[in-house]
């Protein structure tokens, strides 16, 4: 082989690397492009954009280590956050920058949570409690609302920033006469009464496990959640029926001199709601839409399998769709039932925006995780039991406007003698 010459040498090398470089360029534009991230491009594999990237064992190295999957892992339900808030601020002891350490462990996709928890870095523990972030209250108060007597029928909310508030009633209106020629006609006027609201302080109790805390599946957050809207309705709706009205305990519509009455004193029959109705209208009572009535379990069951004279069912069909008759109906076993044979018991009937609600703080959440609560099966100790309490803190009053926009059927038989 001739010997080559430097130039040639070069040049040969020169045209090797060329090619190489070439075929290169070729292959690559034979692979599908790969997407770059956020620039919206297909990556479904599907006709009009390249193929979908594959990742190996991505799986199990992106996996958040939750036994249960988030079913909601970009829009998760209303008051999920607060739950999963109340856990992270448990863990942490009350931490702000553990908590948000916690949740981005925890609960990996929850950009909310994180933010939120990013901007409790001025809250610091008090009296053994802290605060969860008050953003997700609101959440909270949405779906406590359908589970309560006052936001199911339609009572009216107004503010009471100081704590406390008047609200002016006609008691007796201004009267109209036919007169004749050049004669004066008499004088009205107007009677105005007040009903003054001021607010009392309802503290909701929960215990939560910490096994339901240190756990990150979605259904333990569900618990959480659950027991808490629970305890708070189930309170809410003994004070709006039964309160006392004493100093700390608002005025409930059974205790309210003045809302219209009858004795029952039988099974009722098919013309208990008519009857309830004409009372109503006999005091001008007008159906504005929020009419409706409230009833425990035990009276539910007689209304529901009661029969006419031909056998076909009086209220079940309406029952079925959620009303008595044409009216809503709320079911509650804050209307006690009698211990008695005939298991006595009341039903209501009004018209619920007479009903007024006062709110000066609508939630407060705190978390302790030492001390001790009482429940209807003895002491519970925070310590002893490796459990949280969750204290949930409202301030708020409540009475009815107009007593006459309400009825109370009494001492209604359950069961037959």
């Amino acid at each position: 082989m001739a010997k080559m010459t430097k130039e040639e040498l070069n040049s040969m090398i020169a045209e090797q690397v060329k090619g190489a470089v070439a075929s290169a360029l070729e292959a690559k534009a034979a692979l599908p492009a790969s997407p770059v991230e956020g620039d919206g491009s297909n990556t479904s594999g599907t006709k009009g954009g390249p193929a979908a990237v594959e990742r190996k064992y991505a799986g199990i190295y992106m996996a958040t280590g939750s036994p249960e999957a988030d079913p909601h892992p970009t829009k998760q339900e209303k008051g999920i956050g607060w739950a999963r808030a109340v856990k992270a601020v448990s863990q942490s002891g009350g931490d702000p920058d553990k908590a948000l350490h916690i949740a981005q462990k925890m609960y990996t996709d929850d950009a909310i949570l994180h933010r939120e928890l990013k901007a409790m870095s001025a809250t610091s523990p008090s009296e053994g409690g802290y605060f969860i972030p008050e953003i997700y209250s609101q959440e909270i108060i949405e779906l406590l609302r359908p589970l309560t007597i006052i936001g199911s029928l339609g009572a009216r909310t107004i503010s009471a920033p100081n704590g406390n508030v008047t609200i002016p009633k006609i008691k007796g209106g201004a009267s109209a006469h036919y007169v004749g020629e050049k004669r004066k006609a008499p004088a009205s006027k107007m009677t105005v009464g007040t009903k003054k609201l001021s607010v009392k302080k309802l503290i909701t109790k929960v215990v939560v496990t910490n096994d339901l805390i240190r756990s990150n599946a979605y259904g333990a957050d569900r618990v959480v959640l659950d027991d808490a809207l629970a305890a708070m309705a189930e309170r809410k709706n003994a004070a709006v029926l039964n309160g006392k009205g004493t100093e700390f305990e608002p005025l409930g519509i059974l205790n309210t001199a003045g809302v219209q009455t009858f004795d029952v004193g039988a099974i009722p029959d098919s013309g208990i709601t008519g009857t309830m109705m004409a009372k109503l209208l006999q005091k001008n009572v007008r159906d504005n839409g929020t009419l409706g009535f409230v009833l425990n379990g035990y009276l539910w069951e007689v209304l529901y399998n009661m029969v006419n004279s031909s056998g076909n069912y009086v209220y079940r069909t309406a029952m079925d769709e959620g009303k008595l008759g044409k009216h809503p109906f709320f079911v509650s076993d804050a209307i006690t039932a009698g211990n008695d044979a005939n298991v006595k018991t009341s039903l209501v009937f009004g018209r619920w925006s007479d009903l007024i609600i006062a709110d000066q703080l609508d939630m407060e959440t705190r978390l302790f995780d030492q001390g001790s609560v009482e429940d209807e099966d003895g002491l519970i100790s925070a310590i002893d039991e490796d459990c949280s309490i969750l204290r949930i803190l409202s301030t708020h009053d409540f009475g009815v406007r107009h007593e006459e926009s309400f009825v109370v059927a009494k001492n209604i038989y359950t069961k037959a003698e």
